[in-house]
Order: C-alpha cells, then sequence, then structure tokens
C-alpha cells in the first residue's frame, strides 16, 4: 500500500492541552498511522498507508 502523507492547518490551536488533543484525536483514526502537530505552525501532518 502506497504511504500517503497530508499536511493540514489547524486554526486556533493555542496551548499544550489543544495540542495533546488533537494528537490524540488523529492517532485515535484506525487510517491513521503516524501524526505530527505543530503547536508553533498551527498544522498537523498525517500519515497513513
Amino acid at each position: 500500500m502506497e504511504l500517503m502523507k497530508k499536511e493540514i492547518s489547524i486554526g486556533g490551536m493555542s496551548c499544550m492541552h489543544c495540542h495533546k488533543t488533537v494528537a490524540e484525536k488523529l492517532n485515535s483514526l484506525d487510517s491513521v498511522d503516524s501524526t505530527e502537530v505543530s503547536l508553533d505552525a498551527k498544522n498537523a501532518v498525517i500519515e497513513s498507508g
């Protein structure tokens, strides 16, 4: 299966609690293999494959 990588913008993420919640929710999705959530850049990189 081909590895897919997607970067998404996450507006309104302003604290470590937000960061943790976003990371936990994304990682709980069945189709997501890994995530990198950046509080500074207000985005997430999601890998699935």
